[in-house]
C-alpha cells in the first residue's frame, strides 16, 4: 500500500495540514459563526424567559401578599359586622324584653284592678246577700225588723274580719 510508504508521508503530511487549515478556516468562517450566534440567541433568550419568569414570581408574590390583605381585612370587617349584629340583636332583644316587661305589668295591674274591683263586687253582692239572709232569718225567727243599717253595719264588720 503505497500510503504507508515513507516516502511518501511528508507529502501526505502536508497536503493533511493544508486540508486541515482549509477545513479550519472553512469551519471557523463559515460554520462557527452562525453556530455561535444561534447559541447566543438562545441564552439570551433563556436568560430573557428566566427574568420573565422572576418578574411573573415576584408578581405572583405580590399579588397573594395583597390578596391576603385583602382576606384579612375582608375577616376582619365581618368580623365587626357579625360583633355589631350581636350587638344590635341583644339591644333588640333588651327592648323587646323591656317592651314586654312593662306590657306584662301594665296587664298585671289592669288585671289586678279588674280583680280588686270583681272582689269588690262580690264583697258587695256577698254583704247585701247576707244583710238580705239576716232580715229574713230575723223576720221568720224572732218576727222582728232589725234597722238595715245596724245590719250592715255587723255584717260589714264580720266580712272585715276575713282576709281579703
Amino acid at each position: 500500500m503505497p500510503q504507508f510508504d515513507i516516502v511518501w508521508f511528508p507529502s501526505q503530511i502536508f497536503w493533511l495540514v493544508i486540508s486541515f487549515i482549509i477545513l479550519y478556516v472553512g469551519i471557523a468562517r463559515f460554520l462557527l459563526p452562525p453556530v455561535v450566534q444561534v447559541i447566543s440567541e438562545r441564552k439570551q433568550k433563556i436568560q430573557s424567559i428566566l427574568r420573565e419568569a422572576d418578574e411573573t414570581n415576584s408578581a405572583a408574590d405580590r399579588l397573594r401578599q395583597e390578596h391576603e390583605k385583602y382576606i384579612n381585612k375582608a375577616e376582619e370587617q365581618s368580623a365587626r359586622i357579625m360583633q355589631k349584629a350581636h350587638e344590635d340583636i341583644v339591644v333588640d332583644h333588651m327592648q323587646q324584653e323591656q317592651h314586654f316587661l312593662k306590657v306584662l305589668k301594665k296587664s298585671s295591674l289592669n288585671a289586678e284592678t279588674d280583680i280588686l274591683k270583681r272582689h269588690q263586687a262580690v264583697y258587695a253582692h256577698i254583704k247585701e246577700i247576707t244583710v238580705q239572709f239576716l232580715n229574713i232569718v230575723f223576720d221568720t225567727l224572732y218576727k222582728i225588723q232589725p234597722k238595715r243599717s245596724s245590719v250592715s253595719r255587723a255584717v260589714k264588720e264580720h266580712l272585715e274580719e276575713f282576709p281579703k
